[in-house]
Parts: C-alpha cells; structure tokens; sequence
C-alpha cells in the first residue's frame, strides 16, 4: 500500500487487514517489495487494485509457468465498456493478472521488477522474464479474463485504449448483482 493513503489505512484497520507502508516512488521497487512481502507461493499474480479478475482465469494460473491472457476488458465508472482482444496466442500488452511461477521469480533473482523503474513496468518484468529464458503462454478464452475498472484517477484512462464496445454486463461477467451495481 502506497506510504501515506490515509483512507485505505482506515479501512484496513477496521477489518483487522495486515498492511505494510511502502512509497509510491519509484514504482518497480514497491512492486518488489510487494513480491518479497508475499512469501512463498507456487504460483503469484499481478493484480491491481482497480482490476477485477474471473474465477476461470485464477484457475486456469496453475497451468502457467509464465502467463497472460489475450481478452479482457475495460469499464469506465458510470459509462461505457470495451474488450481487448489480441490475435491467437498473443499476450495482452498489459501487465494486469499476469501470472509467474515461483521458479520465474527465483530465476530473477527474487525482483521481477528493476527497482529504479518510475514507468513502463509490464515491459520492464516481460524484458527480466523473458531474459531469463521464460516465453509467456497465452490463455485463450472467449469471454474477458479480467476487467480493468477506469475512473478519474487511472493511470492510464478508458479513452487511451482501443477497443471493440461491449456491454458493462458483458464486461462485468464475473461479478455479482452488487458490484455491477456499483461501477454502472
């Protein structure tokens, strides 16, 4: 959790959550630190906090040594929907819900991420990952994976992606009455 974000502090401790503090800056060294804090794990996955992944998708990891997907999709708070679609067999140009083995951390030395990385962090973890000799496996699937939540405050907003329109319903697949609620 970035140092500082007061709000999510509070809702953390109020339901009892382990937390740790770590700046915000540069990002590659608390995307590490993150990755260190998360012990061992057989499988570990990339999963921002504005992501929401399918329970299809979080099955399908274990048979990933390295791993993407080809479709997901993005929704826009209050508006519309788009889902990514890449051709057969190529990853999304995103690192959201990848997912790496533990033998891949260990043949990064421990950091999938250079820690001096400000920007660019899916290529810089694709570029360590892939010196280390791993190729990413692509899971085929005919609804999105996974939908990426925009709103104000996103890094990269709904209107820099390209994309075919699909509904929020379509999008939201994977969640509950409560949660599509929420974000249409």
């Amino acid at each position: 959790m970035t140092r500082g974000d007061t709000a999510n502090v509070e809702l953390l401790q109020e339901y009892g959550v382990r937390y740790v503090e770590v700046d915000n800056d540069p990002l590659g060294a608390k995307h590490n630190a993150a990755l260190e804090l998360s012990g061992d794990a057989d499988r570990y996955m990339v999963l921002p906090s504005d992501d929401l992944v399918s329970r299809e998708w979080v099955d399908a990891c274990t048979g990933y040594i390295y791993g993407g997907v080809r479709r997901c999709a993005l929704v826009e708070m209050g508006g519309g929907a788009k889902v990514l679609v890449n051709k057969a067999g190529v990853p999304a140009k995103f690192g959201a819900c990848r997912v790496f083995a533990r033998e891949v951390v260990e043949a990064c030395g421990g950091r999938l991420w250079t820690d001096s990385v400000k920007r660019g962090l899916d290529r810089d973890s694709h570029a360590r990952v892939s010196a280390a000799g791993y190729v990413m496996g692509v899971w085929e699937c005919d609804r999105p994976a996974f939908v990426d939540v925009k709103g104000p405050g996103s890094l990269w907003g709904f209107d820099v992606w390209t994309g075919d329109t699909i509904s929020q319903t379509d999008a939201l697949w994977m969640c509950g009455t409560d949660v599509r609620a929420m974000l249409t």
